[in-house]
């Protein structure tokens, strides 16, 4: 398979280097961008530009120049269109301007395009004109597969189904650039990798699916598919069909028998030239989700997806019997072709569809938990859109068809991010909480040993979804507002994002200034997957030498569901934010209350047992004693109700001048 996409990247390379030698020796610069050794086309070349297959445009659109030679590789270019030029072009009756004036909604001479400029190779400073972009969306340009242009142009037009050549073609030009050409700097050829303990073999049309177990250190390339299971998954693999294959040697999967998702992604590896795939319904035992061999498999999900040579994310399916292919594009926008001329004098033909800037669209399988590990975890994602397709990769992500976009890395990387966006996705069963982040946890575990993600002493010891390393920082989340639940049944520790149902944010993240220091700690994780799920019992707790203030005696202002506090007595005085873990915990908080003369402000009883424990010069953690829960022999036992926020940072820290250090458990 690697062969064979290497072999593709060579054949693309000798078709650029026929272009001649002004691409590997970049011409000198000239005024405004314009290359001053460019050769001029003949008399006969110039003619094609002018003559009848261009005359639904006017003459500056027919010779638009679509190179761009720097010193720099600099995106922002040269070329541009501005309004007036539109407006002259509409008086000759110009398709384009016409489709451009349209799409910019605007005939007055402010309008400007930018034309983009993309760099194909990372030797050369001439670049080539994919788009003009403007702030209504982007004018893009396509090319076919054989067509002169189709050396620097790299989109195509839009595809109308998912299982063409066209498309095939396009994922494997994708696989060379990402893996050979260099211009990827953040990219490599996949090396041979370690299998999964359990793979399919796709087989070949004659032959169904079947589960391979392959030998202890065999490796090889192997793709795996992020998909939406939806309510049910009518085939996969149980308990009793593993152990007759023990005995035959042989668990076949009928190809017409499994889910179209399923079905659609075995063809895919077929038509690439991939031998075997990771399916999680068919390659873990299903019909014991609690059992020792699905822990086993969901910790080792940082292996399965990181060591894949290519993911195949079925984003715009909802569930398993939607398919792959179900999701045709038919563009409706209108088109206009345009000449194309590369530096030897040829001519070749661009398309240019308008692609309007719309709001981010989130696709099912983005919505959901365990799929975003899988994004995170995976280095190559061939993403199988509802109207197009998208590879994302270290370097970048590229639309097929459109819009044009600066190259931009995966999800942010930075913990409280990615737990802020996971806690937003939905998953079957809030008990899988922790688990389906863990492989991405070992991941970072694993390999990020850097000084500011490792504890000074000890290692950076991952407690129940926190670091050990940002741990003062990291118990700051919010749950939102907006949308507070009941507490569930027990995931996590109250200090836990995962011990709660609600989407959490990290808002002010400022650095610890209050003494805060780890004495000891106790997480009853499963030995299988130390970042998995943990247990009730015996109790996970966080032992703490910190500053702690009573709550006694303050004031209380309630607006609507929103909570606010005020530490004075005084009128006017400044009032902080109670953000609530839960509902239960706001109920806790106004059973210590009695009513205030002013009708919508309410008092703590003088000898309220809640506390503040404060972190940062404008945030605290709101806490309550704990009778029960495993640690009756302990004193100041703990449970989080939730944060407590100056959003203006200025007075909160005088508010705990007279906090007293003291050793707490926080449970």
């Amino acid at each position: 398979m690697m062969d064979r996409i290497r072999r593709i990247w060579q054949r693309s390379r000798s078709a650029g280097q026929s272009m001649g030698s002004n691409l590997a020796s970049p011409p000198e610069e000239g005024f405004a961008g314009q290359a001053t050794d460019v050769p001029e086309p003949s008399h006969s070349q110039l003619k094609l530009v002018e003559g009848d297959h261009w005359n639904h445009l006017c003459s500056r659109c027919r010779n638009l120049r679509v190179y761009e030679s720097t010193s720099e590789r600099n995106p922002n270019s040269n070329i541009v269109i501005s309004g007036l030029q539109l407006e002259s072009g509409l008086q000759s009756r110009c398709t384009l301007c016409k489709m451009m004036m349209n799409h910019i909604r605007s005939r007055s001479s402010g309008a400007v395009l930018y034309g983009r400029i993309k760099y194909p190779d990372s030797g050369t400073h001439i670049g080539w004109l994919e788009a003009f972009q403007s702030t209504h969306g982007d004018f893009v340009l396509s090319t076919e597969y054989d067509d002169p242009a189709a050396s620097v142009l790299s989109r195509r037009p839009p595809l109308t189904t998912y299982d063409s050549e066209g498309a095939y073609t396009q994922i494997r030009q994708w696989m060379s650039e990402c893996f050979y050409s260099g211009s990827h700097h953040e990219c490599k050829a996949p090396a041979s990798a370690p299998l999964p303990r359990r793979v399919i073999d796709v087989g070949t049309i004659n032959q169904d699916p079947f589960l391979v177990i392959p030998k202890p250190g065999a490796m090889g390339p192997y793709v795996a598919l992020s998909y939406c299971w939806g309510l049910s998954q009518p085939v996969t693999l149980t308990a009793a069909k593993l152990r007759m294959g023990l005995i035959t040697r042989l668990v076949k999967f009928p190809l017409q028998q499994l889910p179209q998702t399923l079905r659609d992604a075995i063809v895919i590896c077929r038509r690439l030239g991939f031998k075997y795939i990771w399916i999680d319904a068919l390659c873990i035992i299903q019909d014991s989700p609690n059992s020792e061999d699905w822990m086993i498999e969901s910790s080792m999900m940082n292996e399965v997806y990181g060591n894949a040579t290519l993911t195949i994310a079925a984003s715009g399916a909802t569930e398993a019997s939607q398919g792959i292919f179900s999701f045709p594009f038919n563009p409706e926008e209108e088109t206009c072709t345009i000449p194309y001329r590369l530096l030897d004098g040829r001519v070749g033909k661009a398309f240019v569809r308008f692609y309007p800037h719309k709001g981010k669209k989130v696709e099912a399988l983005a919505r959901r938990a365990w799929a975003l590990q899988e994004s995170l975890m995976s280095p190559y994602v061939l993403s199988y859109h509802t109207d197009q397709l998208v590879w994302q990769c270290h370097t970048t992500r590229i639309f097929a068809d459109g819009p044009v976009t600066v190259d931009q890395p995966q999800l942010a990387r930075k913990w409280e991010n990615v737990i802020a966006h996971y806690t937003q996705c939905g998953m079957t069963f809030p008990s899988d909480k922790l688990a389906a982040i863990s492989g991405y946890a070992k991941s970072r575990s694993d390999t990020d040993k850097s000084d500011s993600f490792r504890y000074a002493e000890g290692g950076n010891s991952y407690l129940a979804g926190l670091w050990l390393s940002h741990l003062p920082s990291q118990l700051l989340w919010c749950a939102d507002q907006s949308a507070v639940q009941p507490r569930p049944a027990f995931r996590a520790p109250t200090w836990s994002w995962a011990s709660i149902d609600s989407p959490i944010q990290y808002k002010l993240s400022t650095t610890a200034i209050y003494t805060f220091q780890v004495l000891d700690y106790s997480i009853a994780a499963s030995k299988l997957d130390p970042f998995g799920p943990i247990d009730a019992y015996p109790p996970s707790y966080i032992r703490i030498k910190a500053c702690v203030k009573s709550a006694s005696g303050i004031r209380i202002r309630l607006t609507g569901m929103q909570t606010e506090i005020c530490m004075e007595e005084r009128l006017h005085s400044n009032y902080f934010t109670v953000n609530f873990d839960t509902i239960e915990d706001r109920s806790t908080l106004l059973s210590y209350t009695r009513p205030c003369k002013n009708g919508n402000e309410t008092f703590l009883y003088e000898f309220s047992p809640l506390s503040f424990l404060p972190i940062t010069i404008c945030q605290a953690l709101l806490i309550a004693p704990v009778v029960k829960g495993g640690l009756e022999h302990e004193i100041n036992v703990f449970q989080r109700l939730g944060v407590v926020i100056d959003s203006h940072q200025t007075n909160f820290s005088n508010k705990f001048k007279d906090a007293a250090e003291t050793t707490i458990i926080l449970v």
